[in-house]
This record gives C-alpha cells, sequence and structure tokens, in this order.
C-alpha cells in the first residue's frame, strides 16, 4: 500500500483542526468553571445536604376512563400548592 504525500497532508490538515476545535474547547469549559467557581456555585452548602425522606407511595387502581379526572384533580392540587407559595 503506498500513501501519497496529497494523502498524509490531508490527513495532517484533518487532524489538525480537529485538535484546534477540541482545544478551544477544552479552554471554553475552563473559563466557564472557572466563572461557576468564583461565583460560589460549587462551594459546599452551610446547611449540609437536604433531608431526603421518600415517603412509600400506594398506586391507586382506576379504570381507564377515571385516570383523566384523577390526573387533573392532581394537576389542581400541585397548581394551588405552587400559588400558595408565590
Amino acid at each position: 500500500m503506498v500513501v501519497t504525500l496529497q494523502f498524509m497532508r490531508s490527513m495532517k490538515q484533518i487532524y489538525t483542526l480537529l485538535w484546534k476545535k477540541r482545544s478551544a474547547k477544552v479552554r471554553a469549559n475552563g473559563r466557564i468553571q472557572k466563572i461557576v467557581t468564583s461565583a460560589g456555585w460549587l462551594d459546599q452548602c452551610p446547611d449540609g445536604l437536604p433531608s431526603m425522606d421518600f415517603i412509600e407511595i400506594e398506586p391507586e387502581e382506576l379504570p381507564p376512563s377515571q385516570w383523566d379526572a384523577a390526573v387533573q384533580e392532581k394537576r389542581q392540587q400541585v397548581l394551588a400548592e405552587r400559588i400558595k407559595h408565590f
């Protein structure tokens, strides 16, 4: 297999272009990390981690015709709770 000089040059150009793009992405990620770190977003929370108390959810057995009404009712409850906190 004979590799031509032109082919080798084109491969070098492709790899050079890919390397430049990769380097630009790495530099951009570094700048973003510096901004986020200096803003304090990665600091430890002074109150500690929030508690994750999960409750057991009991599924309801409903016929398909009643699912829409049940979903709408739950949606209204969630929206009412959100509005209460505004």
